[in-house]
């Protein structure tokens, strides 16, 4: 759990802003000051010498050779400066060229009731990109879910009409289709396992709403398997990926690419108040979760109904633990899986249908191996010694 830190959803949530507009009589679509980038200088190299055409060149005596450079004791000597083309730099545009055309910007025309049970309209905007060919769009479930009507512009300036195809709210993901019937370019989705820390990634999406071409912003990726929450629905978000590059408000749904063009992340969250750190929904989740979307129009979960979280050397520490590794039941839910089973409060989950668990992936990935219904054994380290469950796995209940 993330604790002093509030995690806010990015989409630009008119909502909120039409309502601000109402008691101020500020417009909503006005941005503070930018702020200008400094240009960095490159040195060229110095142009050869020449010598004039029909000229004889004379010989010389060669010059004695310069005295070996001496440095006082202590002092550090500069390392040369390369051009940025020795560096091994990405060519970030010729990327940005190849995958434009598969990012859309999406406007949604939102309904909502407020405290006081009226009707209350506005618009919001956020970020999506074609993952299949036939037209269908991942995005952000948080861009979509309260949406009357859904419109899209493609790089080139056109609008096309979507509609959506179905939402999974505990993973804040949702796949949204063109009406019409269209062949487009889609990107692929990559193996997010593989992705390395320190890896290039690029973001690119419908950043603060602006007007134009999408926003292109660069960074690294900074960790993996983070858990991220709780977001404004109270859900908490697993396996994400943390990175540098520049995420606003409007980037959620937008991809996170790697450097072959293949998307990593789907951005979805920030920290508020922090400085250069941002999280994207690995693309392994977003396969699974587009492949039900797609086939069924909702996602169906085994579930163990529990809250916990990783055991740490320091969450050790803290309770007492004799290990290292493991998840920790922090929460069970009366008359669930878990419940029935007898698995208790600070119970650490060691192995799940014979599968070892060292975190809250790992129980994450075993669960949903598994169909609803089966019956799983479950080891928990209790008081110091193992304890074998027998846990009958049920249908996750879904916030509405």
């Amino acid at each position: 759990m993330l604790r002093s830190a509030a995690l806010i959803v990015m989409g630009l949530c008119a909502l909120l802003a039409l309502a601000a507009c109402a008691s101020s009589g500020n417009d909503p679509t006005e941005t503070s000051a930018f702020v200008a980038m400094p240009v960095v200088a490159t040195q060229d190299s110095p142009a050869p010498t020449a010598t004039p055409t029909g000229v004889e060149p004379q010989p010389t005596t060669p010059p004695p050779p310069p005295a070996a450079a001496t440095t006082p004791p202590g002092t550090s000597v500069p390392s040369p400066t390369l051009p940025a083309s020795t560096l091994g730099l990405p060519n970030i545009a010729d990327l940005v060229d190849r995958v434009k055309p598969s990012v859309v910007s999406i406007s949604v025309e939102i309904t909502q009731t407020d405290f006081l049970g009226r009707e209350v309209r506005g618009t919001a905007a956020g970020s999506g990109f074609i993952f299949d060919s036939r037209g269908y769009i991942l995005t952000n479930n948080h861009v979509v879910e309260n949406a009357t009507r859904i419109l899209l512009t493609m790089d080139d300036t056109r609008r096309f009409e979507a509609e959506l195809v179905g939402r999974d709210p505990l993973t804040d993901l949702a796949v949204i289709k063109f009406t019409e019937d269209m062949e487009v370019p889609a990107l692929l989705l990559a193996d997010s396992d593989e992705l390395r820390i320190g890896e290039w990634v690029v973001a690119i999406g419908n950043a603060l709403g602006l007007p134009g071409e999408p926003t292109v912003t660069v960074g690294v990726v900074g960790a993996k398997s983070r858990t991220v929450g709780p977001l404004a629905s109270g859900i908490y978000l697993h396996n994400m990926l943390q990175t540098d590059a520049a995420i606003n408000p409007g980037n959620s749904g937008g991809p996170l690419i790697d450097l072959n063009g293949r998307v990593v992340g789907i951005n979805s969250a920030i920290i508020e108040g922090a400085n250069g750190i941002g999280f994207s929904i690995a693309a392994n989740t977003a396969k699974a979760v587009a492949e039900q979307l797609v086939e069924h129009g909702k996602v169906v979960w085994p579930w163990l109904g529990i809250s916990a979280n990783d055991v740490t050397p320091q969450v050790a520490v803290e309770y007492d633990l004799s290990i290292s590794q493991g998840v920790l039941v922090l929460g069970i839910e009366p008359g669930g899986p878990a419940d029935k089973a007898g698995m208790r409060v600070e119970d650490v989950i060691l192995s799940l249908a014979g599968n070892a668990i060292p975190d809250t992936i790992a129980l994450q990935r075993a669960t949903r191996q598994n169909a609803i219904g089966a019956t799983v054994e479950v080891a928990v380290l209790r008081d110091g010694r193992e304890v074998q469950l027998s846990v009958t796995l049920e249908e996750m209940p879904r916030p509405q």
